[in-house]
């Protein structure tokens, strides 16, 4: 077993897609090494791909359904004309 694996075996490892393993490492979410050469390689070292942060999937926190801000709640017209 490798010590380095390509950003295709890191991503099938992680079991996420390619193209996401590559916007993880350009945004440094998952570590790499560039390799020198013609086109290039890349490699992720095996040791990275558990120091890969995940986002949790915990309670959300009180007043937050789906993230998105919430309009003020509006009190209901009692009485009046707009009652009729």
């Amino acid at each position: 077993m490798s010590d380095n694996l390509t950003v295709q075996e890191a991503a099938q490892e992680l079991g996420i897609g390619t193209r996401t393993a590559w916007r993880w490492i350009k945004t440094g979410r998952l570590f790499a090494v560039h390799m020198g050469g013609h086109p290039g390689m890349t490699v992720v070292p095996r040791s990275a791909l558990t120091k890969v942060v995940r986002p949790t999937k915990g309670p959300k926190p009180k007043g937050s359904s789906s993230g998105q801000p919430q309009a003020p709640s509006v009190p209901p017209i009692s009485g009046g004309e707009a009652g009729k």
